[in-house]
C-alpha cells in the first residue's frame, strides 16, 4: 500500500516547477519522499505546488493521513533526534507520552521545529459488525 500512495505522489510531483528529481523510501506503514530542486528554483512557489498537488481531490485509500510536508534546508537540518524505549511500557503508551507530553514541550522553545512522532502505534477502534445479528427477521 505504502508503494502505491508513493508512487501516486513521486508521479505528480514531477510536474512541479524547477524539480531535479525525485527520491522516496517506503517501509511498512510510512514513506518518505525528498524533491530536489534546481539552483535558483523559487522556493516559495515550489512549496506551494507542493502543497497544491497534495491537497488535490484525488482517489486515495479510506483512512490515509495526509502527508506532513517540510521545507528542508541547510537552515532546518536537524540537530538531534529524540528516541524512546521503555522495558515497562507499550509502544503506545510510549508514542502517547510522545505525542502528548514531550511535543509540546519542545514546539514551544524559540527556533525549534518538534515534528509529530514517527514509529509508534496510533491508536485506532476497531468494530466488528455482525449483519445476521441486525437482520431484521420476519
Amino acid at each position: 500500500m505504502e508503494g502505491y500512495l508513493t508512487y501516486y505522489y513521486e508521479y505528480h510531483f514531477l510536474y512541479i516547477t524547477g524539480i531535479e528529481h525525485v527520491e522516496s523510501k517506503s517501509i511498512q506503514g510510512a514513506a518518505i519522499i525528498k524533491l530536489q530542486f534546481h539552483s535558483g528554483t523559487d522556493m516559495s512557489q515550489a512549496l506551494s505546488e507542493t502543497v497544491a498537488y497534495v491537497n488535490r481531490p484525488a482517489f486515495m485509500p479510506p483512512g490515509t493521513v495526509p502527508p506532513f510536508i517540510t521545507r528542508f534546508d541547510a537552515g532546518s537540518v536537524p540537530v538531534g533526534n529524540l528516541v524512546f524505549s521503555s522495558a515497562t511500557r507499550t509502544v503506545a503508551e510510549m508514542q502517547d507520552a510522545a505525542l502528548n507530553l514531550v511535543r509540546p514541550l519542545f514546539a514551544t522553545l524559540p527556533g525549534v521545529s518538534a515534528p509529530p512522532p514517527f514509529g509508534g502505534s496510533a491508536r485506532s477502534i476497531v468494530i466488528n459488525i455482525k449483519p445476521t445479528a441486525c437482520a431484521p427477521t420476519t
